[in-house]
């Protein structure tokens, strides 16, 4: 695999991420959308690097491995989100029973 375009992939990847830290977002970004940055800027040196070398399927392997494990991630956030929501509620019923 040619050794340009892997430096080059590295090199937008490093140039992503430093970006995004400094970029004058409107808020304080959520874990989720943080990471996702973090994942993109990775996806798209590897991008760089395994489809100039004609590597599409194996980088087409590794971006929907990603895809699956942000799912995985994101579901994970959603259940933690609705266990809490349950248990604050069964908690408001209970006091409103108690008092």
């Amino acid at each position: 695999m040619d050794t340009l375009t892997y430096i080059f992939g590295l090199t937008v990847t490093a140039l992503i991420l430093i970006a995004a830290h400094w970029f004058p977002f409107p808020r304080k970004l959520h874990r989720l959308e943080a990471y996702s940055i973090g994942i993109a800027a990775i996806l798209v040196g590897q991008a760089i690097w395994l489809c100039c070398a004609g590597e599409w399927k194996l980088w087409m392997a590794i971006a929907a491995f990603s895809v699956v494990s942000g799912a995985a991630v994101i579901g994970a956030y959603a259940i933690d989100t609705l266990l809490k929501y349950r248990v604050r509620r069964q908690l408001n019923g209970r006091d409103e029973l108690e008092g």
